[in-house]
């Protein structure tokens, strides 16, 4: 939220690496999901909602849905060829 406050009127680029989808949502335009090494981009995640971004968007069907499609992405994104990553689809579908 601090992050939001100090970059949002200079127009700045911010990475942010993080491993909490819901930050990642709410903080975010654009999410990459990396794959396991070597990473590359498995999927991205464009995040429409426009700014200011307040508390009611965290309780939306909007963020639900990209946060479910992040889930998603991630356990396509972790899988090794042949197997599946064990992220549980909790709160999903």
């Amino acid at each position: 939220s601090d992050l939001l406050v100090t970059c949002t009127p200079r127009a700045c680029t911010i990475i942010l690496v993080t491993h909490d989808i819901s930050e990642a949502v709410f903080m975010s335009d654009r999410v990459l999901v990396l794959t396991t090494a070597p990473a590359q981009v498995a999927r991205t995640v464009i995040v429409p909602e426009p700014r200011p971004r307040d508390e009611r968007f965290r309780t939306s069907t909007a963020f639900f849905d990209l946060c479910c499609a992040l889930r998603e992405a991630l356990r396509v994104g972790l899988a090794r060829p042949g197997e599946m990553a064990e992220i549980p689809p909790v709160g999903c579908g």
